[in-house]
């Protein structure tokens, strides 16, 4: 039986509010969630916060969450925080 990922577009506006959903989707059990990054170009304290705990969220779950379309700058701020491993990423 073929996993079907659950697809989460982050509004780099509404940043919490999509990762929020994302967390909402690990909370109801969903095995694997792809947040598309492809129109965030930097990152918050308050957005990289709630990434590292949503990296936890999977890791207690068992889910993977992925991250497609990082650009080069975040993918850097998420290597240097010492999360980017908790996401599995997509180009």
């Amino acid at each position: 039986m073929a996993i079907v990922a659950e697809w989460v577009k982050i509004d780099s506006a509404r940043m919490l509010e999509s990762l929020a959903t994302a967390q909402t989707k690990l909370d109801a059990g969903e095995s694997e969630v792809v947040l598309d990054f492809s129109s965030v170009e930097r990152l918050d304290a308050a957005a990289l916060n709630q990434l590292s705990e949503l990296g936890a969220l999977s890791s207690k779950k068992s889910a993977r969450l992925a991250l497609r379309g990082v650009n080069i700058g975040v993918y850097r701020v998420l290597k240097t925080s010492k999360i980017a491993d908790e996401f599995i990423f997509l180009s």
